[in-house]
């Protein structure tokens, strides 16, 4: 039988609040569609029984690829290689993504990988193909990595290119309503890209490792083009920009708000920034054009409340800039979001505690700011990693120890059950608390939404009141809601929380 078939798999990602069309594994197809081959697209979130749908094309099957972030992702994509390879341990496994970008030598030793591509794959995947089929040298393919008689071989890096050059994506190959996930401001949303890469080099981030610093927007008609698609295919009224940095660049970000009006797309949406950036870069009339194109939250990676932290993570922010973007997106009636990220290892108990004060103040200004909170999560190849192993942190020795190693699942030797208690305090109860319609976030059953509803206007006047006095002492209408809620999840053996940790 032909061996004509290439798998791309995407592996599913835990505790993720929506799911994510496979953007991925798409950008891969459309670099091989022409070359007689059949790609088969599996993506764990809406595919988990994958396995009957491979045992029928196991014998046509060319190679497999895998994309995979560090974390959750990779126990599905080494799930899935193993599979691979006990069908028949001569099948190819090709695997990509930030994880074995950033390390390719630790990741190629697995038995079950024969091949990485690192950086932007689209390229270097379309040479490999080639050269697999035909039996040609990989010796030249930039950003291809392999094995050779036991020994490994990483090949020169390619210079960030621009993707927008390369075919558009075809949707047709999965199901987009598989996607859809239900923000507070709107009925049916769904994850899009608008652009690719960061200018910024925070010391904390693997972007600025993969990107290089660069940031390239997408084509506006291939946007708005998408868009429609959605909007045709799957109903959606809303768009969630994933971009590291939407508003990269002041005539782009008006240019495409300017053709979501004209193009009359009636999308609300929201996107990523950088606070400092942003607050320097657009004014009145700018934010008034964005909220007329649909702009209803603009999340901006806040991180600390301690400017030497913002310092040492060479973030180009400061405290007072944060507060600035809260009260500049309130003018204009647009949800501020501010993402956290806690327990840096630079006097973790003063940057806590700086960071809840910083909140007190931004909420303050706007009742309606949203928060989320990560934690600081060494990777390779940032600035700030070798002072994580200076202070205690363990470097994983193998693929699979990597798994847990996200912003919301790992913590830092440096973590402590005191920082814990505090957090539990203030996620759980003060912030979620502090602004009296909060319940309306919550796409509750009923009978659950009716009484976070009465809890809510319940405990806004005493959390305002502490906020306003800056007293969190004896905090006891907090713990016996945090001890009531989990005694009725033990009760009713449910998972309520208000919030996602």
């Amino acid at each position: 039988m032909k061996k004509d078939l290439i798998i791309l798999f995407h592996p599913a990602i835990k505790n993720q609040y929506y799911k994510c069309i496979p953007y991925s594994i798409l950008s891969l197809e459309r670099m091989i569609r022409d070359l007689n081959t059949e790609v088969l697209i599996i993506d764990e979130n809406s595919q988990p029984e994958y396995v009957k749908i491979i045992e029928k094309n196991k014998d046509r099957l060319l190679f497999a690829g895998v994309s995979s972030i560090i974390g959750s992702q990779i126990l599905g994509g080494i799930a899935f290689a193993k599979f691979i390879k006990s069908l028949n341990e001569n099948n190819v496994v090709v695997w990509g993504g930030w994880h074995s970008t950033i390390l390719p030598e630790q990741t190629l030793k697995e038995s079950y990988i024969d091949y990485i591509i690192t950086g932007q794959g689209e390229k270097a995947f379309r040479e490999f193909t080639i050269a697999f089929i035909n039996g040609y040298s990989l010796e030249n393919i930039k950003n291809l990595c392999f094995k050779k008689d036991k020994q490994i071989f990483i090949n020169e890096r390619e210079d960030f290119y621009d993707c927008t050059t390369l075919p558009p994506l075809n949707y047709e190959l999965v199901n987009i309503n598989n996607y859809i996930y239900y923000p507070s401001f709107a009925k049916k949303s769904i994850v899009y890209f608008a652009s690719s890469g960061c200018p910024f080099n925070c010391n904390f981030c693997a972007m600025a490792t993969v990107y290089q610093q660069k940031w390239i927007p997408g084509k506006i008609e291939q946007i708005i083009s998408d868009i429609k698609y959605f909007k045709e295919n799957a109903g959606i009224d809303s768009i969630f920009f994933q971009d590291d940095n939407f508003f990269s660049n002041k005539q782009y970000a008006l240019a495409l708000c300017k053709a979501f009006i004209s193009e009359n797309l009636n999308i609300t949406w929201e996107t990523w920034t950088h606070a400092g950036g942003f607050i320097r870069m657009f004014n009145d009339e700018d934010i008034s054009l964005f909220y007329k194109a649909g702009c209803r939250q603009i999340i901006s990676g806040s991180e600390s409340g301690s400017q030497q932290v913002l310092d040492l993570v060479n973030k180009k922010l400061s405290v007072e800039d944060n507060y600035t973007f809260v009260r500049l997106l309130k003018k204009h009636d647009i949800t501020p979001f501010f993402s956290i990220m806690l327990c840096f290892p630079k006097e973790p108990e003063k940057e806590i505690d700086a960071t809840f004060e910083m909140i007190r103040k931004a909420k303050l200004i706007d009742n309606k700011l949203k928060i989320y909170f990560s934690f600081y999560t060494p990777y390779p190849g940032t600035n700030m990693y070798k002072e994580a192993v200076n202070n205690g942190f363990q470097t994983p020795e193998s693929l699979s120890d990597w798994a847990e190693h996200t912003f919301d699942d790992f913590r830092a030797p440096w973590w402590n059950n005191d920082y814990n208690k505090k957090l539990q305090l203030y996620a759980h109860f003060y912030i979620p608390f502090s602004n009296p319609i909060n319940y309306r976030n919550f796409p509750r059953p009923p009978i659950v939404k009716t009484v976070l509803m009465l809890l809510n206007k319940l405990f806004y006047p005493i959390v305002i009141w502490r906020f306003k006095k800056n007293n969190f002492r004896y905090p006891i209408e907090a713990s016996a809601f945090l001890f009531l809620l989990k005694l009725v999840n033990k009760v009713f053996k449910k998972n309520y929380k208000l919030y996602p940790f």
